[in-house]
């Protein structure tokens, strides 16, 4: 009997869509996160030139430490995103496996 190079091969392909998927996730969350922080620059630049005494001085400073504290837990939450998206995506990657090898050992087991 024929092997069914098809159904073998469908969990690569699987495979290989998903790292294409996964790399244009990455590179989309890295463009988001410079557009971000090119945008929060820009403001805090902004709100510097604006500082005229030592009130708006002191404003500027408070603001700066609530913006700190806002991106601190911001690169938390996106840290661990970060890693339930990697958990999920070996998980995937290691279920495709074992279906590529089970498909590839009951292909062979039909030829002998």
């Amino acid at each position: 009997m024929v092997p069914d190079y098809k159904r073998i091969t469908a969990p690569v392909e699987k495979l290989v869509e998903m790292n294409v998927n996964q790399v244009k996730k990455m590179v989309e969350a890295q463009q988001k996160s410079t557009q971000d922080y090119m945008e929060l620059a820009k403001s805090r630049m902004e709100a510097a030139a604006n500082i005229k005494d030592t009130s708006t001085l002191s404003a500027f400073f408070k603001e700066q430490m609530e913006l700190s504290q806002a991106n601190y837990e911001k690169m938390i939450a996106d840290s661990q995103n970060l890693v339930e998206e990697v958990q999920g995506y070996g998980e995937e990657v290691r279920r495709l496996l074992n279906e590529s090898s089970e498909t590839l050992q009951d292909e062979m087991s039909k030829k002998g």
